[in-house]
């Protein structure tokens, strides 16, 4: 199938404008045309219920080959207007040009006012997730199964993605990102060596209200073990608070510490450390997709070995001392999780599900409430000290 020619739809809610050929019929697809579409209505049309009152209007011109953006060879130039009654975007310019030197080497770049992106290597957009997961799957493997159908990758690629500013995101999709500097992604794939890495920077945005500076991602596996580390500064009118998470994985056990601390008057700062051990055991659980094959899939167990670490709440040293939460078939199994400071602690035991019988216990004595909201960040003023036994059954039983 495909086209050749002139065609032009006028509406009160909009007109299209297209000029040129497209052959999809042919061995390689080959896409040559310009489109004017212009005031476009898409709440008037019923296309979406957002976007009331709202127009769009693109010019898009494309010269390329290719059945997908793997196979594509060629160029595609976008221009996009936003109206809206309460906010306007404009995009001057964006350009995607893909070339192919062979079936092994390919390069995709992105050109525009608010982001410019490369990617170049063997690589295939349809099979990436697969390439992630078999690499992933080296580590935890009882976490990451393999697919029913394998898919074969043999992605070779390396990238780098500059983010100027995300207007697009937050006009249009009213996604509430901001980013105030220039930003970078960027790393490398490698199928046949099971190597990967992803690093960015990201020096100040904004998520909704929350301010972050200083931001920087690695995800790596240089070794034998895979590494991730994520830190940001979370900056607010009275100080900011350094977040660092630390994560390594390797024969199926997640070794994780979170650390963070505060530059305020008063002292909130610590560090939570566990090892997350995933086990598949083969027992009484089948998969319901899989039910009718009569192929059982071993249950995932998952031991939570949580380790003793330091916490100052409000310049006060608290302890958090060892113990172990078990997930096991939809249940919460909490063992001695005990937090304290001198005489006054705060201790967990006892088992949370959907179940009404499944019962866990908390035990506190002398424990400001106050404390579980300022290390959730929740934004709640609450005060009061609390002592004695309090139970709560049916935890994970939707209301």
């Amino acid at each position: 199938g495909g086209f050749n020619g002139k065609v032009a739809l006028d509406d009160e809610n909009g007109s299209v404008l297209l000029n040129g050929s497209i052959n999809t019929a042919s061995r390689v697809p080959t896409f040559n045309f310009h489109a004017d579409i212009r005031n476009v209505r898409p709440h008037e049309l019923h296309l979406t219920p957002k976007y009331e009152d709202t127009a769009v209007s693109i010019q898009l011109t494309a010269d390329f080959t290719g059945g997908s953006i793997d196979e594509m060879n060629g160029e595609i130039n976008i221009d996009l207007q936003f109206t809206a009654p309460d906010r306007n975007y404009f995009l001057d310019n964006l350009k995607i040009t893909a070339t192919r030197e062979d079936e092994s080497h390919k390069q995709l770049k992105i050109a525009s006012n608010f982001l410019n992106a490369s990617i170049e290597g063997d690589y295939s957009y349809r099979t990436l997730p697969a390439s992630v997961l078999n690499i992933m799957r080296r580590y935890i493997p009882a976490l990451i199964l393999p697919d029913k159908t394998p898919i074969e990758s043999e992605n070779n690629f390396h990238f780098d993605i500059n983010i100027f500013n995300t207007d697009l995101f937050s006009t249009i999709f009213n996604i509430p990102v901001k980013v105030y500097t220039h930003s970078t992604l960027k790393g490398y794939f490698n199928d046949k060596a099971q190597r990967l890495r992803v690093e960015g920077y990201f020096p100040r945005l904004r998520y909704g209200d929350k301010f972050l500076e200083s931001g920087m991602l690695l995800c790596e596996n240089p070794g034998d073990k895979f590494h991730a580390r994520v830190r940001f500064s979370n900056r607010k009118p009275e100080g900011s608070i350094n977040v660092s998470l630390d994560a390594q994985a390797k024969d199926d056990l997640i070794q994780t510490s979170l650390n963070w601390g505060n530059s305020s008057a008063v002292t909130y700062s610590g560090k939570l450390a566990a090892a997350t051990h995933f086990i598949r055991t083969q027992a009484e659980y089948q998969s319901k997709k899989r039910s009718r094959s009569n192929k059982s899939i071993p249950a995932l167990k998952t031991v939570v070995d949580v380790q003793k670490t330091d916490i100052i709440l409000n310049d006060t040293l608290w302890e958090i001392h060892p113990s172990k939460v078990v997930i096991d078939s939809g249940k919460i199994y909490i063992d001695d999780f005990y937090f304290s400071h001198k005489d006054r602690y705060l201790r967990i035991n006892g088992t949370i599900s959907k179940q009404p019988q499944d019962t866990v216990r908390l035990d506190l004595k002398d424990i400001n409430i106050g404390y579980v909201f300022d290390i959730a960040d929740l934004g709640v003023n609450f005060k009061g000290e609390a002592t004695g036994p309090a139970y709560a059954s049916g935890v994970l039983e939707k209301p």
